[in-house]
């Protein structure tokens, strides 16, 4: 579904910087990984994009354990928050073991644009597709710091990161609700420095 909703929005103009592409197809295969699109945009540039669906959102990013600690700590922590206050976050899931990454073949896909986009020209683009409006911002997940960290570092050497908010309607309609969804890659909004061993 996440790559349906990003083709749509490809041909009705709702990517930002990916307005009017001459063309594009869907699941290319280029060197181990396959991508969901690869295309021209409208200045003639290839571009390569993976898409990845977010369906988890809440008003802290961190572990079970911590947040129910939170809770513990202070009852009403989140009493004065808002409806559409949530982080959006990447991945989350099941793990033999809480070192390991959440997910190999997302983070597998990170790094392989990476190096596409250190020895070519080509764009390369992950796209995070958000399927709910309660949301102010995504985050990749500070549960999975080996991910977080290929995505700030894939970030540094020109992957660009894009986050598009899905609104659906009762009757089943999707619409683009936000393409400019604020992203924090980092502790804090925009870019920061890093120590050299993150490149």
């Amino acid at each position: 579904m996440g790559e349906t909703l990003v083709e749509q929005a490809l041909i009705q103009h709702g990517i930002p910087g990916l307005e009017h592409v001459k063309g594009y197809k869907r699941e290319f295969t280029v060197g181990n990984s396959r991508f969901d699109f690869c295309g021209l945009d409208k200045d003639g540039r290839s571009f390569l994009m993976e898409v990845k669906n977010v369906p988890l959102a809440d008003y802290v990013d961190m572990y079970e354990k911590d947040k129910k600690k939170l809770l513990k700590e202070q009852p009403d922590v989140f009493d004065n928050c808002k409806y559409n206050d949530k982080i959006a976050y990447f991945p989350d899931g099941y793990r033999k073991k809480q070192t390991d990454t959440v997910s190999p073949r997302a983070l597998k896909h990170v790094q392989e644009l990476e190096q596409i986009k250190k020895t070519s020209v080509t764009r390369c683009i992950l796209c995070f597709i958000i399927q709910r409006t309660d949301i102010k911002q995504f985050q990749p997940s500070k549960i999975d710091p080996i991910y977080r960290a290929a995505v700030q570092k894939a970030w540094l050497n020109g992957v660009e990161i894009k986050a598009i908010s899905i609104q659906w309607t009762k009757d089943g309609c999707a619409y683009v609700h936000r393409n400019d969804l604020p992203i924090c890659l980092f502790d804090e909004y925009g870019p920061v420095p890093l120590e050299k061993t993150l490149l």
